[in-house]
């Protein structure tokens, strides 16, 4: 007779539960992390592009209507007189000309970045909850409500 050793049906199948209740809470803190370094990295890039809006004024006393004109090196898609667009990794960059701020958004971000010159300030909305709650994460003070229609609840971003 020979003695084997070898798992029952049923510890394995505890072992797969227990793998899959892990997973099950891990995967949206690892969803939340990921959004959260999208975020960080929209507002970084924002603010460069806002940083060299600012230096190109400086030097010619006007913003610029094309993203080629500044000191970045992202891809810009074409323009109209109205609004500058351009991607940088998967990140859409557009500047409205005529009311003088930025947006940034990721292609499947809950959230949107808005640059206001006029107020010198950057805010972080969206229109969900979950998305509101990660702008809460990089934001200062109370709620407030923006977007070109103010429709939208944000929060002024810590730069």
């Amino acid at each position: 007779m020979h003695n084997h050793q070898a798992f029952t049906l049923i510890e394995l199948l505890v072992v797969v539960l227990i793998i899959g209740i892990l997973a099950a809470v891990a995967l949206p803190q690892y969803q939340k992390a990921v959004e959260k370094s999208r975020l960080a990295e929209g507002i970084t890039l924002l603010r460069s592009v806002v940083d060299a809006e600012k230096i190109f004024y400086m030097a010619n006393n006007t913003y610029t209507t094309d993203f080629n004109d500044l000191d970045i090196g992202f891809n810009v898609l074409p323009s109209s007189p109205s609004i500058a667009v351009a991607t940088y990794c998967k990140l859409h960059l557009w500047r409205i000309i005529t009311t003088n701020v930025a947006y940034a958004q990721h292609n499947s971000s809950l959230w949107y970045l808005y640059y206001d010159f006029a107020q010198d300030k950057m805010f972080c909305g969206s229109a969900q909850a979950k998305g509101l709650a990660l702008c809460k994460t990089f934001g200062k003070g109370e709620e407030q409500t923006c977007g070109s229609n103010n429709e939208l609840a944000c929060w002024e971003v810590n730069l």
